[in-house]
């Protein structure tokens, strides 16, 4: 598979063909994602998951070490080459399969936002070595049901 163009899909190729409909959005062209992609259900959430993991470690990752005299310019430069591989599935997550699996803006920020705690709180305790404390998981537990208003759909 060639990197290049996984990461650089030109934009005129799907100019044209995002269409929406009234339950759900759909993506044509597909066939011109890497196959590993193209036919994954959960593409949406797989490349959250992914690019949360270089957020958060662009964000968090140098609170492990003491970099309070290392130059701030060249921490902020570190941490944006982590945060680029964020990108690189980020904005296919958002742009081209979102779209396709049908989501609304609404739910899809929701499960970003959800992906985005999941993941630090697994790096804080597996990576920072924090305590997980009882009032964090109460805390998730709101959220989550956060999650469930979000995509409650009113029976017909």
């Amino acid at each position: 598979m060639n990197i290049y163009r996984f990461i650089f899909i030109k934009p005129d190729r799907y100019s044209s063909l995002i269409t929406s409909t009234k339950h759900h959005s759909t993506f044509a062209g597909t066939d011109k994602l890497p196959v590993f992609l193209s036919n994954f259900p959960m593409r949406t959430i797989l490349c959250l998951l992914i690019s949360n993991c270089f957020m958060t470690y662009a964000w968090y990752g140098h609170l492990k070490k003491d970099t309070s005299n290392m130059p701030l310019l060249k921490l902020v430069l570190l941490s944006w080459a982590v945060a680029f591989f964020e990108y690189l599935f980020m904005v296919p997550a958002h742009n081209r399969f979102a779209i396709k699996e049908g989501y609304s803006p609404f739910q899809l920020k929701t499960i970003q936002e959800v992906i985005s705690l999941v993941i630090f709180c697994l790096f804080a305790v597996l990576f920072l070595k924090e305590p997980f404390r009882w009032n964090y998981l109460v805390a998730f537990l709101f959220i989550f049901g956060a999650v469930y208003f979000m995509f409650y759909q009113k029976p017909s």
